[in-house]
């Protein structure tokens, strides 16, 4: 039994030392991983302390708001250009909206323009027949 006894001995001594060794690399292996958080968070803290600093200058200076702003003069001339254009532009508007009725509103147009002028025509005609009339009755009258 001695001889059971020496290679149980032995077997549990290596495995003990077997587990020792998997305990130990497991820490070793925990360890750089928290070291490389560590770094992570050191890197990630400086970025962020930056940027806060960048806030911080900002809002001392205050140029978020519109009422510091220096341009402000120059933001309403040009809102009110922008509505400016906006209202001369209705008219485009109306027409690319209703184009049937644009289309109509010409045609009626177009016809009172020809009207007008077949009338001009027609006075001017009946002009030029009373001129040509009155010149030949004073021809005759001579």
């Amino acid at each position: 039994m001695a001889i059971n006894e020496i290679t149980l001995k032995e077997l549990l001594s290596s495995k003990i030392d077997s587990l020792e060794q998997k305990i130990q690399d497991y820490h070793t292996l925990q360890t750089e991983i928290s070291k490389n958080i560590l770094e992570q968070t050191k890197k990630t803290n400086g970025r962020v302390n930056k940027l806060e600093d960048k806030v911080e200058v900002l809002q001392s200076a205050d140029i978020r708001h519109i009422i510091n702003c220096p341009r402000l003069q120059e933001i309403k001339k040009i809102d009110d250009k922008i509505l400016e254009l906006d209202e001369s532009l209705l008219e485009f508007k109306m027409i690319k909206k209703n184009p049937k009725l644009f289309i109509a509103i010409l045609s009626v147009s177009i016809l009172i323009f020809i009207g007008s002028v077949i009338y001009s025509l027609y006075e001017i005609n009946s002009l030029v027949v009373d001129v040509q009339s009155d010149m030949v009755k004073k021809e005759q009258t001579k």
